[in-house]
């Protein structure tokens, strides 16, 4: 609070990320100071400042898009399966059951607003499959996604041999 007082809250850092979660609202109409000391190879402290609104978010995070789309077909069986949320999500909020493909096991991430699920292994040929978003992800504002959400894609028989980068997702190769 101006720099005099440290909010509550948790600090994560993620690659080359680093993103604090407050444990409280922040005050309306106020100003704050980060500080980040020097270490780690950052030669000087260094500080930002921002201030609040009066609006709180009180909105859900929803699905924005999904790769593959719903009713996609032909897909490779090497894609990373990817949707992408309407806000940050807090990655303490994602595990590995946060997205599911029927019949199919792989890991789950979370970058920002996108959550990627990645086969263990190639995807069934020629077969229709069911993603399902599980509810229980939370925005940053703890915010809850209620619903689940789930599509359907169909794969064919190729593997794909060249990466198509979605920006969204820092360092995924969606086709490989």
């Amino acid at each position: 609070d101006g720099g005099t007082t440290a909010h509550p809250g948790r600090v994560e850092i993620s690659d080359k990320v680093l993103v604090f979660y407050p444990s409280q609202n922040f005050t309306a109409n106020a100003t704050y100071t980060i500080t980040i000391q020097a270490a780690g190879g950052l030669a000087a402290e260094t500080k930002y400042t921002f201030s609040t609104g009066t609006v709180a978010d009180n909105t859900s995070p929803a699905i924005a898009s999904t790769n593959p789309a719903a009713g996609d077909t032909n897909m490779p069986i090497n894609i990373t399966i990817s949707a992408t949320l309407t806000e940050l999500i807090d990655p303490s909020t994602v595990n590995s059951s946060s997205i599911t493909v029927s019949g199919v096991s792989g890991t789950v991430s979370i970058t920002d607003q996108t959550l990627a699920f990645k086969s263990g292994s190639n995807l069934p040929v020629n077969t229709t499959l069911t993603v399902t978003i599980k509810s229980g992800l939370k925005d940053l504002a703890g915010n809850t996604m209620s619903a689940p959400y789930s599509w359907t894609f169909t794969t064919g028989s190729s593997v794909a041999s060249t990466c198509v980068y979605d920006l969204s997702i820092f360092d995924t190769c969606l086709y490989e």
